[in-house]
């Protein structure tokens, strides 16, 4: 009786494929270039998209501000849908309404919003997006990482200028940490940001988004994004 292929086995044969091929190496570090490391994220992160039919999760946004002594937080359900888009559903929330409204509610829309269609190219680590360098590697977690400096070429509030961490073996991101290019009118003053992202059987997903702001008037305040209990559905064949 023949053995049944795996749901997986495509992206799994396209990511050892990527890891195997032959590299362009930059003179000055002996890595993969930036250009070459780019282009296997995207050939990556096509391969996983391919066989994520969609997720499910619970999303907590939590804002406080120390100053003033304020905090807001809403816990939604976010679904995500094939080929990208997001929808969110407010489950809870609590503390200040004007927060709530004002702040946490339109980080909620402005990601969903990004979700659709072209805006979803917007975020993402790209030759289009930033200027690239490779700084060299890292470990952590036992795994390689690539360490690239990000340079937006706009001012955008999607974009980061900062550092980016890709694993070095499935050309995923791991880590991201800067400054936001453009300040979103919600903030008085410049968020420093740190994204990360957790590995679920073939997929990297989203797990905490960190953002901190210290403005005169207003003070520390800090918004927190966490995604937990993941639901994931592959692609059937």
């Amino acid at each position: 009786m023949p053995r049944k292929t795996p749901r997986s086995l495509p992206a799994l044969v396209l990511l050892f494929s990527l890891a195997g091929e032959a590299q362009t190496l930059d003179s000055t570090t002996g890595l993969p270039d930036a250009v070459q490391i780019v282009e296997r994220m995207r050939a990556a992160d096509g391969a996983r998209s391919a066989q994520l039919e969609g997720y499910v999760a619970v999303r907590r946004y939590e804002l406080t501000n120390l100053r003033f002594h304020k905090q807001a937080l809403i816990v939604a359900r976010l679904t995500y849908l094939r080929p990208g888009e997001k929808r969110f559903e407010v489950i809870s929330e609590e503390g200040s309404k004007l927060l709530r409204d004002r702040v946490l509610k339109r980080v909620i829309s402005t990601e969903e919003d990004a979700s659709h269609g072209a805006n979803r190219d917007l975020a993402r680590i790209n030759l289009e997006n930033y200027a690239l360098k490779v700084l060299g590697t890292e470990m952590e977690g036992g795994r390689t990482l690539y360490v690239l400096s990000l340079t937006p070429k706009s001012k955008s509030p999607y974009l980061v200028k900062g550092r980016a961490w890709i694993d070095a073996s499935e050309y995923a991101l791991v880590r991201v940490e800067g400054v936001v290019a453009k300040k979103p009118s919600m903030w008085v003053g410049s968020p420093v940001v740190k994204q990360t992202y957790i590995k679920s059987g073939l997929f990297w997903l989203p797990e905490k988004n960190v953002s901190t702001t210290d403005a005169p008037v207003f003070g520390k305040t800090d918004l927190l994004i966490e995604s937990s209990d993941y639901d994931i559905r592959e692609k059937t064949p």
